[in-house]
C-alpha cells in the first residue's frame, strides 16, 4: 500500500495495488459514466469522440483515457 494523488481530483489515497490511480469515490463516478457511455455506443456504435462529449457531457480525456485503455 502507498499513498497516491487521485488523477481525476487530486486528493490523497491509500493505494492498494489492485485498482487504477483514482480514489474511491472517483473510481465510483468513473464507473457509473462509463456504464452510460457503453449504453450509448451500444445505441450508435459509430459515435465520434466528439458525439459522446457532447452528447453525454463527459470530458474527451476520459474518454480518449478508456480508449488507450480498451475499455470502450
Amino acid at each position: 500500500m502507498e499513498l497516491m494523488n487521485c488523477i481525476e481530483c487530486h486528493e490523497i489515497f491509500v493505494h492498494s495495488g489492485t485498482f487504477g490511480q483514482l480514489c474511491t469515490k472517483c473510481s465510483k463516478k468513473e464507473s457509473l459514466l462509463l456504464r452510460e457511455v457503453k449504453d450509448y455506443l451500444r445505441r450508435k456504435p459509430k459515435a465520434t469522440i466528439l458525439e459522446i462529449q457532447e452528447d453525454l457531457n463527459i470530458p474527451s480525456n476520459i474518454v480518449l483515457r478508456w480508449k488507450k485503455e480498451n475499455r470502450i
